[in-house]
């Protein structure tokens, strides 16, 4: 009886001396589908490298279970190297003969950027796919500005949804030749596509446009493009112009549009300034709460030192408390000096709000005022701490 090793040993011996097209037929597969997983990586190498001419050679000869996708990058390389019309040849060939694959929605994005680039409409194969149009408007990007903003305003007055608009309307902002930036400008004062006003005005913030959003602010007539403006205007970082803006603003709402601006742009200094200047009590307050965005408690603290309105005092320390427990210190002090109850109030709301629970417990223990000793393990009494909660232990066990 012949071994069994015996047996693998020369099965294996007449496989490798039998010619290929004598081999059985899973064995000329598995050898096949070997070769074009090498070839299909080092097509893939070779896109990485950008070279395209090596890629498109290769990615030709794969006939196997990545076909589908080796068509695709075989078009993608055919572009590269301007071969416009044979690349629209293999999407085309790839969605006949695939038509389920995974690559398809890749195949016609990619069809769009081939007929985009040749001047052709935007959504030509798109068969309405909002996504599709997403990928061709993201396309759009790296085009020639020249031809790119025909396209973006083909989609910006046509039919497409309100998405696919403000995604073309992102990707013109973007845009830096003179004519996408003109016609932003015009989109963005209301002088064409209305709808779009407002978003055009906030991707402007996004660019950076402080100048032209200071004036659509100044020239707008009516309040949501001010208020847009303004917003964007801290998006963009236009803190003079918002300074400006704040100081001559009647209007009560758009001023606050401008502290809470200045506030995004990180403005410490122009909001000092600002309460310094101001003697309006709501500026005042909108301005002590801008300073929780801006990070600036030495604003808050100044207030509380200087400020001779008790209320505007006790909102300070009510505002000090909710930018974090960093300045827990400071509020028992405020609470140890001031003998004004309304202001010890606030300071222990202050901590309250910060969780600054060992500070109050400090507090309560030296407390000999029986109504704020109360004020205090009130507050303790529902913080869910363990140092509160072993002092209210130590409170009963008395």
């Amino acid at each position: 009886m012949v071994k069994p090793s015996i047996v693998i040993i020369s099965l294996v011996t007449a496989m490798l001396m039998t010619p290929a097209s004598q081999l059985p037929v899973y064995a000329q597969s598995a050898s096949a589908e070997a070769r074009e997983d090498q070839i299909y990586k080092s097509a893939t190498t070779a896109m990485n490298a950008e070279q395209w001419q090596t890629a498109m050679d290769q990615f030709s000869q794969i006939k196997g279970s990545k076909a589908d996708g080796a068509a695709y990058w075989k078009a993608y390389a055919q572009n590269k190297l301007g071969q416009k019309a044979a690349a629209l040849e293999t999407i085309a060939a790839l969605v006949k003969q695939y038509p389920r694959s995974s690559w398809i929605n890749d195949a016609k994005a990619l069809e769009i950027e081939v007929r985009g680039a040749a001047g052709q409409a935007v959504t030509s194969t798109a068969d309405g796919d909002e996504n599709l149009k997403l990928y061709a408007i993201n396309s759009v990007m790296n085009m020639d500005p020249e031809r790119a903003v025909p396209l973006l305003q083909q989609v910006l007055t046509g039919t497409s949804s309100m998405k696919i608009k403000e995604r073309a309307l992102f990707v013109l902002s973007q845009n830096s030749s003179d004519r996408a930036q003109d016609l932003m400008a015009r989109i963005a004062r209301g002088e064409v596509q209305p709808d779009l006003q407002l978003k055009a005005i906030h991707n402007l913030g996004i660019a950076g446009k402080k100048k032209l959003l200071s004036d659509i602010y100044a020239s707008a007539s009516a309040v949501e493009p001010k208020r847009a403006a303004l917003q964007a205007m801290g998006i963009a970082g236009a803190r003079d112009e918002l300074l400006a803006a704040a100081r001559s603003e009647r209007d009560a709402q758009l001023r606050k549009e401008a502290i809470n601006g200045l506030a995004i742009a990180g403005g410490r200094e122009q909001l000092r300034q600002l309460y310094k200047e101001t003697t309006d009590p709501q500026t005042k307050r909108d301005l002590l709460r801008s300073a929780i965005v801006s990070g600036d408690p030495d604003l808050l603290i100044n207030v509380v030192q200087s400020e001779s309105d008790l209320e505007i005092k006790r909102e300070a320390l009510r505002t000090l408390g909710v930018a974090g427990p960093g300045n827990a210190a400071f509020l028992a002090n405020i609470y140890t000096s001031d003998k004004d109850p309304g202001i010890r109030d606030a300071a222990i709301n202050g901590l309250f709000v910060s969780g600054s629970a060992h500070e109050l417990v400090e507090l309560a223990k030296k407390e000999t005022d029986p109504e704020m000793k109360r004020r205090l393990v009130s507050r303790l009494s529902i913080m869910n701490n363990k140092e509160a909660t072993d002092y209210l232990i130590q409170l009963l066990e008395k």
